[in-house]
């Protein structure tokens, strides 16, 4: 399926760039890039077969420049998005946020070892 660990390769519209690491498990996602969380769900794209929908709610924590251009601040706030990827596909794609266009790859890391699995 595609249950695992990923990396994201992001970069805004001002040329800045980060990674993230996304964990996907059982239809759910987490994850973290140091200053910015993503929480949400997956589950397969009805209209694109082989593709996945991941529907987050992201949340860039006080004081976290995010690379859309977007100084930090002064508290927490969060936005949605929602967006069709193929997993096994390492094709950058194109994510629009309502602060600006973010440009993302994904990058399958690992399985989740069976022990913690269940």
């Amino acid at each position: 399926m595609y249950d695992g660990m990923y990396a994201i390769e992001f970069q805004g519209r001002t040329g800045q760039s980060g990674v993230a690491i996304l964990v996907l498990q059982k239809g759910r996602i987490f994850g973290h890039d140091g200053g910015v969380q993503y929480d949400g769900v997956c589950y397969p794209d009805p209209e694109n077969f082989g593709q996945v929908i991941f529907d987050m709610n992201i949340t860039v924590l006080k004081g976290t420049a995010i690379v859309q251009g977007i100084p930090p601040q002064p508290a927490d706030y969060s936005y949605n998005t929602v967006v069709s990827v193929d997993p096994n596909s390492n094709v950058p794609f194109a994510i629009d946020t309502p602060y600006g266009p973010v440009a993302v790859k994904l990058i399958f890391l690992r399985e989740i070892p069976a022990s913690i699995a269940a």
